[in-house]
């Protein structure tokens, strides 16, 4: 892990620009784990998320912050699309795969959209009985991926994959959607409010004191501990933003909840048998 005191003398004003006059960008994703500060983890992000929409406006002779969504007011649903390369054998889809089918059918038409191509895993299959329709996207060039998104006419997008491996950022920023969301696949921001404009979170993983001020109180609160770190607005969960597949997780485990001050000499290994998940409260 490096010293604190070298990242900060090595992420400097100079470094980052250098780095974009030269685009010579490090990835956000080697950013993040090398521990850059979040700063510029969001000017390098921003920067790369501007390239990809000046690379889409010149597809279609319009920049994408212009669109207009005319077409999305006498729709009976809500359409919500998450778009993915890891709609595959891969560890988000172990944890989130089957989150789709909670989504209420009467009042959602969700859309999943993947960059990876179809397959015979397990994994793929949970995504297509989950969601009301699977599309694959692999095959198409950016241009045409982004005409087959925009002929949908997609409401909400939600980036699951950020800046990690397969990401296809100019479908993305090319705005298939008025609200896009950050959420799950890369735990940072993406550095441009005009693209993606929310970030679901939690109180554990960026904390404040107090989720129930009014709202005025609640936004200056978030905008002054992380608005030089994140673009999007953060939108709070009231638990947990995480998602796990708890039935496939522990499968046939036997689950027990034990409270602390009830365990003694004579019960604790108990607590250890094969297949059985305990959790002490």
């Amino acid at each position: 892990k490096l010293n604190e005191s070298l990242l900060k003398d090595f992420f400097n004003d100079d470094f980052i620009k250098q780095s974009l006059t030269k685009d010579l960008c490090i990835s956000p994703l080697t950013l993040l784990r090398i521990g850059a500060p979040m700063r510029i983890v969001k000017q390098i992000s921003g920067y790369l998320e501007k390239k990809s929409a000046a690379s889409v406006e010149l597809m279609f002779n319009q920049h994408p912050k212009n669109r207009q969504f005319n077409n999305l007011i006498n729709q009976t649903k809500l359409k919500i699309g998450y778009i993915s390369a890891a709609f595959k054998d891969h560890s988000t889809t172990h944890l989130m795969g089957k989150m789709f089918a909670y989504h209420n059918r009467s009042k959602y038409e969700v859309f999943a959209f993947s960059l990876s191509p179809p397959d015979k895993t397990i994994e793929q299959q949970i995504i297509k009985n989950s969601v009301d329709h699977l599309i694959f996207l692999n095959n198409f060039t950016d241009y045409d991926a982004i005409n087959q998104l925009y002929n949908f006419n997609l409401h909400i997008i939600v980036d699951i994959d950020g800046f990690t491996r397969g990401t296809r950022r100019k479908l993305i920023v090319s705005r298939p959607a008025p609200i896009a969301l950050n959420y799950m696949g890369f735990l940072s921001t993406l550095g441009n409010f005009d693209f993606v404009q929310y970030f679901i979170a939690d109180r554990v993983v960026l904390p404040i004191q107090n989720l129930l001020k009014n709202e005025s109180e609640l936004q200056i609160e978030i905008d002054n501990l992380y608005g030089d770190s994140y673009s999007e607005k953060l939108i709070y969960m009231p638990n947990s933003f995480y998602v796990a597949d708890y039935e496939s997780l522990f499968n046939d485990s036997i689950i027990q909840v034990v409270e602390e001050n009830e365990i003694n000499e004579t019960n604790k290994y108990d607590l250890l048998l094969e297949n059985q998940f305990t959790l002490i409260n």
